[in-house]
């Protein structure tokens, strides 16, 4: 079944972030095996692959789009949707390298403007219960992108990683932590967090963050400063996703327009 929520971003959330512009309101979707509606408006689909999934999920937004009254790109009168035209579809381009089938993924459909479809973003959970999430922003969010990933933390490969060991660090925080963050998670642990599950809500803060840049991680992982960034962080939790997956939302607002800015890395410790 597939999971809907729509939220303003300050309903949650990593709470460090600057104001700027306004906030464009997002939409979270999951298609997963066993999801319950009860958030949000829910439709079957196939859920075993992850390409039938991210088709499914496609395809409800094509309808959404198509049905709105209101353009998608509110920039004019009338009552035409923005989406007349049959068949999203996806491109990507790496903003780094300038090559196809990597970077940022954007809409595209028949006789549509690029500019004039939702800024999107999927994430993906494999294992015994593989899911896909589509994020999406709503009318007026042309200067933004977005970013979201996911992690089901009772996964064994995220356990595995995200497990500290008798000294209190897990294989991973080396690489994906600064010594600042991995002192909160101690802070955290003592305070009776769970460890896997603060590891897991803060890589999926940084993953989120380096997907709205388009430019997936230039550096080690550790060089990503979540809680630094201008860009507004939204914590996702049961209420948008299936029970034991945390997630995050990144909103980034494009300067110039067109453009991304890159997130803050620092330097090495």
């Amino acid at each position: 079944m597939t999971r809907a929520q729509t939220s303003e971003p300050e309903r949650h959330g990593f709470a460090r972030h600057r104001a700027a512009r306004h906030t464009p309101v997002w939409h979270v979707w999951v298609c997963a095996a066993g999801v319950s509606t009860a958030a949000g408006q829910g439709a079957s689909g196939p859920h075993g692959d992850r390409d039938d999934r991210r088709a499914a999920l496609l395809s409800r937004l094509e309808a959404t789009l198509g049905g709105r009254r209101e353009p998608v790109r509110s920039t004019g009168v009338g009552g035409t949707p923005v989406l007349e035209a049959p068949g999203l579809g996806i491109v990507q381009r790496c903003p780094t390298c300038g090559r196809d089938g990597h970077g940022a993924p954007r809409l595209t459909a028949p006789g549509v403007r690029a500019e004039t479809l939702p800024p999107i973003s999927f994430a993906h959970v494999g294992g015994s219960r593989p899911g896909t999430v589509l994020a999406w922003l709503d009318a007026r969010a042309e200067d933004w992108a977005v970013g979201v990933d996911v992690e089901h933390v009772r996964a064994r490969r995220v356990r595995r990683a995200f497990t500290p060991g008798p000294d209190g660090a897990a294989d991973i925080d080396a690489v994906a932590f600064s010594a600042a963050e991995r002192a909160g998670l101690e802070r955290g642990a003592a305070a009776g967090q769970d460890p896997v599950t603060a590891r897991a809500r803060l890589w999926c803060a940084k993953e989120a963050l380096v997907k709205a840049a388009g430019t997936g991680f230039l550096a080690d992982p550790s060089a990503v400063d979540a809680a630094s960034s201008d860009v507004r962080l939204v914590a996702l939790g049961p209420d948008v996703l299936p029970d034991g997956w945390v997630g995050a939302l990144a909103l980034r607002p494009l300067t110039p327009p067109g453009r991304s800015r890159r997130p803050r890395f620092r330097r090495p410790e």
